[in-house]
């Protein structure tokens, strides 16, 4: 009898790795299944459209192979999410060459909320009692108002200029916590626009 398939895909040849250790999940368990459920699962696509067209490589299907990256991934025994497109932005497959484990605090620090803001571009909001156009993010967990401006654009500018600074601050304040890749790659982060 053959094994089911995790999202048609994935699959467990069952060699060294355990999928639980006394009746828990292991983490290299956790983070693969999670991996394949932002991928292929409709209902998670719904809550994050972001996946859609995300996709695992076939270098991981087997969930041996990616718990043997995962055990020597550097940081991976600590409580940090598996990214995919940290290192090469906009990527959309997991695979030992794109992935790396960063810390949820800056994870979530590059996260476009673009349902908060409607049509306008990121870290913009109209601003409906002056009738201009608000800038703001998230500093150290407080929001912080960036300014007023009379089109979306010149707020955006202002946006990008100071979210741009703010990953760098970040990235110096996490080095020795990441990856040396990591930290490149965060000092080497711009805004799309």
């Amino acid at each position: 009898m053959t094994a089911k398939l995790m999202h048609g895909f994935g699959f467990n040849s069952k060699r060294e790795h355990k999928t639980q250790i006394d009746g828990k999940v292991t983490r290299a368990y956790q983070a693969w299944r999670d991996m394949f459920r932002r991928c292929y699962s409709l209902k998670f696509h719904k809550i994050s459209p972001v996946y859609i067209g995300c996709k695992v490589s076939s270098d991981w299907h087997d969930f041996q192979d990616f718990a043997d990256w995962f055990y020597e991934a550097p940081y991976s025994d600590a409580d940090y999410d598996l990214d995919k497109d940290i290192l090469i932005p906009r990527n959309k497959i997991y695979s030992p060459e794109t992935c790396c484990f960063i810390p949820q605090e800056l994870n979530k620090l590059l996260t476009d909320h673009r349902s908060a803001r409607g049509v306008c571009p990121q870290g913009v909001y109209y601003h409906k009692p002056t009738s201009k156009y608000l800038a703001r993010m998230k500093y150290n967990g407080k929001s912080r108002h960036l300014g007023l401006f009379d089109c979306p654009q010149e707020a955006h500018q202002a946006y990008k200029k100071t979210k741009e600074a703010y990953v760098k601050e970040k990235a110096l304040e996490w080095q020795d916590r990441i990856a040396d890749n990591v930290f490149q790659a965060l000092m080497r982060w711009t805004l799309d626009n």
